[in-house]
């Protein structure tokens, strides 16, 4: 018995929010659960397979009632299943999956029925030969083992014994303990003769954002500076020009000057010199795309020659004006700007001339030449992560902290080698190839080092999952600003035009652990770049703390083009928990009814 789908008229659609089972996402080989709903004249049906219902065209009988086991055989132009048990019937769930494992030769266990029991509750597709992989890889009894092994299924991710355990790692350790377990075994007293060693506790170090060890005064970055120089090191150089702290003149050959001009303005200057500038430089890139910079760039020459209101220069201005507001930077460009030029700012936008617009050409043309390429870009975030003098806003200090973890800690490492040149990745000092190389030529911390490279392996498998155009990601975030705890950040959104979330239409949820209020979850909602937040906490007091900081929050978010519609408190119940917990499992997406010939 075969099945044939076509999509056919909208009228027969229905709506769900459960991406797994869609019929487009179902591939050869799966397995899923159906149902005869009901049967209609001229031998139709509704079928429910998981959660979505579609209407069906019966070329042999079917139940009514009666639950089926389908193995999709194909799913090009037309999606092909077949019955994979014989004894369809009003069965309980129970006899359901006994018939399916005495199907696949599979051992009749408590443990095997439940497992597939739950798969089915959940409406996870699995192949025969990935549910023998599941059931014999039994990594333990724990309460944890079976959610996880779901997960893997869910994701089609390989059931491999070292998956599961980087993702039960990465799951049940903390990160940041882990980092910290690893760089105490990294101190002098403790070191082996391992050349990687320096190098993975600086980078622990830096990812860590320990305060009271980092290398950080000017008067100790300096001579780093220097000898970076020293190296011809040509990210360091495009900072330094960047920043305004050697001339943009100055060639790589000369070296001598470059030192002795940073010496000179240490010296002028005082030792938080160079952490102010490095801040500085920070603060104004502008988030842009190498390919945007560049446009920017060469916007800002053409338009920079006077030419009155010219039609070409008001050509030009209008160009600009339009790469401005697609990229969202009339807040960013306003807070570099005094009052006086924000508001002729402000006037020039709505009505560009030349007059106007020379008011504040000079700085909108120098932040586009700070801007960064990327390369420059990551030096520029290790230099900050070394400072312990930098002091800058929250937003950026949050902002660095989490660009350098995503930079540095290696969970994206396999994408950085697809954009890089081979050079730059084998000058690569990320934390999960370091640990790659320590464990290589040093036994110190062996079992430790491995413990935390599974976590990072788990965390790269587990941060991303995809469905169609919807994207989910997850991470957790180390000693974010000094928490004991590791902060975890999960986001859903369909994709933008780059194939990336959608900053202007996402869901964003914050999970911290506060030494003072406990468990507090932060619910972000973001429609059209509004936002609704819900603040959740088990203490109700703290809600007029959080009404009082709604202004602040308003005008904050403002600075950055979004618009506050509402703030509210909720308490941390038990329910709430599961609730919440269960929505991120099932990513929201609108899914269109599929029509099928049985």
């Amino acid at each position: 018995m075969s099945i044939y789908s076509n999509h056919v008229t909208s009228k027969s659609s229905v709506t769900t929010a459960n991406v797994t089972s869609k019929t487009s996402a179902l591939k050869p080989g799966q397995i899923l659960l159906g149902k005869v709903l009901e049967i209609y004249p001229n031998q139709r049906a509704s079928i429910q397979l998981g959660n979505q219902k579609v209407i069906a065209q019966l070329k042999t009988a079917l139940s009514l009632d009666s639950n089926y086991w389908f193995q999709v055989q194909s799913n090009d132009q037309m999606l092909h299943l077949k019955v994979v048990t014989d004894q369809p019937g009003t069965k309980s769930m129970e006899q359901q999956v006994v018939a399916l494992l005495k199907q696949l030769k599979l051992p009749l266990s408590k443990a095997n029925i439940q497992f597939v029991r739950n798969l089915m509750e959940a409406n996870v597709t699995f192949r025969p030969e990935t549910l023998i992989q599941a059931l014999q890889l039994k990594p333990g009894q724990g309460k944890t083992s079976a959610p996880l092994l779901m997960e893997m299924m869910e994701r089609q991710l390989p059931i491999t014994s070292s998956i599961y355990q980087s993702l039960a790692n990465a799951e049940k350790n903390s990160l940041r303990t882990q980092m910290q377990e690893v760089y105490e075994l990294l101190q002098p007293s403790k070191q082996g003769t391992n050349s990687t060693t320096p190098l993975l506790a600086s980078r622990l170090n830096s990812l860590l954002f320990n305060q009271s060890t980092k290398t950080g005064a000017s008067n100790q970055m300096l001579p780093f500076l220097q000898d970076q120089l020293d190296q011809g090191n040509q990210d360091v150089v495009q900072v330094l020009k960047k920043a305004g702290m050697v001339a943009e003149s100055l060639k790589m050959t000369q070296t001598d000057a470059m030192k002795s001009q940073l010496e000179v303005a240490v010296k002028q200057s005082g030792d938080s010199y160079i952490s102010q500038r490095l801040g500085q430089l920070f603060s104004r890139q502008l988030g842009l795309t190498e390919q945007q910079q560049v446009q920017f760039a060469k916007l800002m020459q053409a338009v920079g020659q006077p030419g009155q209101d010219h039609p070409k220069q008001q050509a030009l201005q209008q160009q600009l004006l339009s790469f401005i507001e697609n990229n969202h930077l009339t807040s960013k460009i306003r807070s570099f700007l005094t009052n006086e030029e924000a508001t002729l700012f402000q006037k020039w936008q709505q009505e560009p001339t030349w007059k106007t617009f020379a008011s504040f050409l000079p700085k909108l043309t120098s932040l586009a030449e700070q801007q960064l390429p990327k390369n420059a870009e990551h030096k520029l975030l290790d230099l900050l992560a070394m400072n312990k003098n930098i002091t800058m806003p929250i937003k950026e200090q949050f902002v660095l902290q989490l660009k350098h973890f995503l930079q540095f800690s290696g969970i994206n490492l396999e994408h950085q080698i697809t954009e890089k040149s081979q050079a730059a990745v084998m000058q690569d000092q990320s934390l999960k190839k370091l640990l790659l190389q320590s464990l290589q030529g040093s036994t110190i911390g062996k079992q430790e080092k491995e413990n935390l490279l599974q976590t990072l392996i788990g965390m790269q498998i587990g941060s991303i999952k995809e469905d169609g155009a919807f994207i989910q990601a997850t991470m957790q975030l180390p000693n974010m600003f000094g928490l004991e705890k590791n902060m975890q950040i999960d986001m859903e959104s369909k994709r933008n035009e780059k194939g990336e979330i959608n900053p202007d239409y996402c869901r964003i949820m914050f999970f911290l652990e506060l030494s003072s209020i406990g468990d507090t979850w932060i619910d972000m909602s973001i429609q059209n770049r509004r936002i609704s937040l819900t603040v959740f906490n088990q203490h109700q007091e703290i809600s007029p703390f959080i009404e009082q900081l709604q202004p602040s929050l308003q005008e904050g978010l403002a600075k950055s083009e979004y618009q506050l519609l509402s703030v509210q408190f909720k308490q941390l119940t038990e329910q709430i928990q599961e609730e919440i917990k269960k929505t991120q499992e099932q990513p929201i997406s609108p899914t269109k009814g599929v029509d099928i010939r049985i």
